[in-house]
């Protein structure tokens, strides 16, 4: 059986010696499924989109699991393409003293352009769309991780980051049927704060035992649904 997990950086691992929770549902589901990664970092939903649909194309998952989101909602201080331009401007030392200035100002300048996005939401759900409408004709049941809130500290640098993080959860929750099951984040992590599973608190990826209790309840999921199909 094959198991298809999508994500970014999130699903990564937060330090040299750490396990993934992918690499760790691997393991505890012993062999019972081919696991198959599709993890990018820094990938919108829109980037891992041709990804996600040529491996439910070519290995039919029995599960699929999504984690995206983070990239997708975070409020920035540059469009895309505004990145890209600051990316090719020469010579190298105005090109870091723009950089500097945007990391010394972010708060400001995110408050003073107004919410700018990677992808909107409406974009979003429609990217999601497509994934899911594919895992679905795959037959495949989808597990649908929910964006983890930020700390304080980080919200901080970057305004509205949480309520943007609601809002996209909020449309990630629309997709609940048969086949698709959206986790809420309490079923993941309880009631632990951010600050208490972020990596730090203007790091929004996991400690590693928030990996372990991800796997963890994936696990236990995943064996539930076996059971009911």
């Amino acid at each position: 059986m094959g198991l298809l997990i999508i994500g970014n950086s999130v699903s990564l691992k937060s330090s040299e010696d750490a396990s993934t929770y992918p690499k760790i549902l691997e393991q505890n589901l012993g062999g019972e499924f081919n696991v198959i990664e599709v993890i990018r970092a820094g990938n919108t939903v829109c980037d891992l989109e041709t990804d996600a649909i040529i491996s439910l194309d070519k290995f039919s998952p029995r599960i699929m699991i999504l984690q995206i989101g983070h990239v997708d909602c975070a409020p920035r201080p540059l469009k895309r393409w505004e990145r890209d331009v600051l990316s090719k401007v020469r010579p190298n030392w105005l090109r870091n003293q723009i950089i500097h200035f945007i990391h010394n100002y972010r708060p400001e300048l995110i408050r003073l352009r107004g919410l700018i996005q990677f992808t909107p939401l409406l974009l979003f759900e429609q990217s999601v769309k497509l994934i899911v409408n594919r895992a679905n004709l795959e037959n495949a049941f989808i597990f649908i991780l929910p964006i983890t809130r930020v700390a304080a500290q980080q919200e901080r640098r970057e305004p509205w980051y949480n309520r943007e993080i609601e809002r996209y959860n909020s449309a990630l929750r629309t997709f609940s049927s048969r086949q698709v099951m959206y986790i809420e984040q309490e079923q993941l992590l309880g009631d632990l704060t951010p600050e208490e599973y972020c990596l730090t608190p203007e790091d929004l990826h996991l400690k590693d035992f928030a990996h372990e209790r991800i796997a963890d309840y994936l696990e236990i999921a995943i064996r539930r649904n076996l059971k009911v199909n």
